[in-house]
């Protein structure tokens, strides 16, 4: 892709301004990083843009489509697909098709447009740090392929457990050199004597510093998911000592929070293939050069939450592929249990005991390790066979004892599931499997449920329910009103005073079920979108809709004023007739008996008619000005 910072005018490629308000630096930042990238600019990279109006058209980057439905409008700054109902701006736009959280597309479209990110103050180190020790870590791999081009028995060693030069070469393998202090003389006299202590690569004894890889070690690079070197594994090949040595965290590299090999693995989980989780790096590298791209190590014994939320970003299933010792049950069950939280579809293979990937791979082949990945069997199955063999039971014969351990011992990871459909499905599993009764295994749940540390989350839970409300699609006439209205900036120069009173009173009733609405018809500019965010799926996607419109459609000012007042009218009437039929039916719904009531719905009925017949003599007089 070509750099987009080399378009755009030299005195634009500067330091990103910053409000010494906190709460609208943000703000700030964001919206001159749109001024210097146009939306089109950024949407054109990934899909090629035909222009219509004033927007421009596509075939949707995020749905497969033949005929052109995705829209992008560089005057307002969105984009939106008619077809999978999806839209945003210039940083909605990056974090989905890239797969970012927001403060990486901010630094994604940062690069883009040539400008310098501010501090981040606590959040983390400047954009000037990171480069620096992004560039140590290159310079560090580059120094270790050296090195292993050098080293005839690391070579061997890695020949020997299968791996080839043209993997090797793509993984950066490398080796560490016997001497202790090679590397740091190599880079004592480029960088500062503080940044090489917090780099990582070195440790400091009695006042002399020493490589922290060494004595022949096998190097192997973790980079970030966009290809950035952030730390590195070693692995020794003989000798005393550590069997792994890995890097420490440092001002880029945080252990829990990366995942090896997902720079490699993203793509074939956009084809849509299962995440694989392997225990190690020689297991990844195996496995990928035996075919399967979507392979990755989580870095540590098990996925942390934070990966778990890092693997959701770019898949929906997961296979865990652990050793099958109790450490690598434990393993594998705090990943479950991490992967559930995250709602992804969890799998668990098992391989033969004593064997791990890397060697079942070389001593079976490719062919029968996709088999077991492709019959691995759900997080519930592997749970539970493990657990009741660990009883000592069999599923035909336990004790009481036993299905009461077993059923504790399930229940926790189950209840991690979200979903209560498929969360009650696995209950009745459970209780089918065990003859325990469904009450009884919700009893234990609630026995053995922990105060909630994320009960700051249930306001989101609540938005998430509320985005899902059913309501009623908007009617034609009120898609017809809403659609000029949006190219109105004021109301009252379509409605004279009284008429605006009417109006104010009248919409915000009709309005009153559709949350948001009446806001959104009011807000100016970005905030719109911001409403709609509020409001249930069906309905922000009709208003989205709407707003995205091409504005040349609509015709000038003056026949803007007359369709409003004209919709009005024809809308207030709609809305009173529909106010009268309720009427009519709430009183015959009333006894023959209940003379009162009956009589305050005909005079309200009444009322309502006789303001139906005052707005159809306006229209007709309206006409007639018209006419004359």
């Amino acid at each position: 892709m070509e750099i987009l910072a080399a378009q755009i005018p030299q005195h634009e490629c500067q330091s990103l301004d910053s409000s010494s308000n906190p709460g609208t630096m943000n703000e700030d930042i964001r919206q001159q990083i749109k001024d210097a990238l146009p939306l089109s600019t950024i949407v054109s990279r990934y899909v090629p843009l035909k222009k219509k109006g004033n927007r421009l058209l596509a075939c949707c980057p995020f749905h497969s489509e033949k005929t052109p439905s995705f829209s992008v409008n560089d005057q307002k700054g969105f984009y939106y697909c008619f077809g999978c109902k999806v839209g945003g701006d210039h940083f909605k736009f990056i974090q989905s098709v890239e797969n970012l959280e927001f403060y990486e597309a901010l630094e994604f479209l940062a690069d883009l447009a040539g400008m310098e990110l501010p501090k981040r103050g606590h959040f983390g180190p400047d954009r000037k740090t990171v480069e620096i020790y992004r560039q140590i870590n290159e310079q560090a791999v580059e120094f270790y392929e050296k090195q292993l081009n050098q080293h005839q028995q690391a070579r061997a060693y890695l020949e020997k457990r299968g791996i080839q030069a043209s993997t090797r070469k793509l993984f950066r393998l490398g080796v560490a050199p016997s001497q202790w202090d090679l590397l740091y003389q190599t880079m004592k006299d480029r960088y500062p004597a503080e940044v090489l202590r917090q780099c990582g690569l070195f440790r400091e004894k009695n006042g002399r510093h020493y490589d922290l890889f060494n004595r022949g070690r096998i190097i192997f690079p973790i980079f970030d998911v966009h290809g950035h070197a952030v730390a590195f594994g070693g692995r020794l090949v003989e000798g005393e000592g550590p069997k792994y040595i890995n890097s420490p965290e440092t001002p880029i590299y945080t252990k829990g929070k990366h995942v090896y090999n997902l720079n490699f693995a993203r793509p074939f989980l956009k084809k849509g293939q299962d995440l694989v989780v392997v225990e190690g790096y020689m297991d990844v590298i195996q496995i990928y050069q035996a075919g399967i791209g979507a392979v990755v190590a989580p870095l540590g014994t098990a996925f942390t939450a934070d990966q778990a939320r890092l693997a959701k970003r770019y898949a929906k299933s997961v296979v865990l592929s652990f050793d099958g010792d109790r450490a690598g049950f434990s393993a594998a069950r705090k990943t479950i249990d991490a992967l559930l939280v995250q709602d992804l579809d969890t799998r668990v293979m098992s391989l033969p005991k004593g064997m791990d990937p890397d060697d079942f791979i070389l001593e079976k082949g490719v062919e029968a390790y996709g088999k077991l990945v492709k019959d691995a069997a759900d997080f519930f199955d592997f749970l539970f066979s493990y657990f009741l063999q660990d009883s000592g039971g069999t599923e035909r014969e336990m004790t009481p004892r036993q299905v009461s351990t077993l059923i504790r011992e399930c229940v926790p990871s189950m209840s991690l599931i979200k979903d209560p459909v498929i969360k009650e499905s696995y209950f009745r599993k459970l209780s089918e499997r065990t003859g325990a009764s469904l009450r009884s295994i919700k009893h234990i749940l609630l026995e053995n449920k922990k105060p909630n540390k994320q009960s700051e989350k249930q306001g989101e839970a609540h938005f998430d329910h509320h985005r899902q409300e059913q309501v009623k699609p908007l009617a034609l006439i009120e898609k017809e009103l809403i659609r000029l209205l949006l190219r109105v900036s004021d109301f009252s120069m379509a409605l004279n005073e009284q008429e605006q009173s009417l109006f104010d009173d009248y919409l915000k009733q009709f309005f009153e079920e559709r949350r948001g609405v009446w806001a959104f018809l009011r807000e100016e500019g970005e905030e719109k979108m911001d409403l709609l965010k509020e409001m249930p799926d069906s309905l922000s996607h009709e208003l989205r809709e709407l707003y995205l419109e091409d504005e040349n459609a609509v015709g000038e000012d003056r026949e803007l004023v007359d369709q409003i007042r004209s919709l009005y009218f024809d809308l207030t009437i709609w809305y009173l007739e529909r106010q009268s039929q309720k009427l009519s039916e709430q009183r015959q719904r009333l006894p023959d008996s209940d003379f009162q009531r009956r009589a305050e719905f005909s005079a309200n009925k009444a009322k309502i008619e006789k303001k139906i017949r005052v707005l159809r003599e306006q229209i007709r007089r309206q006409k007639g000005r018209s006419y004359g």
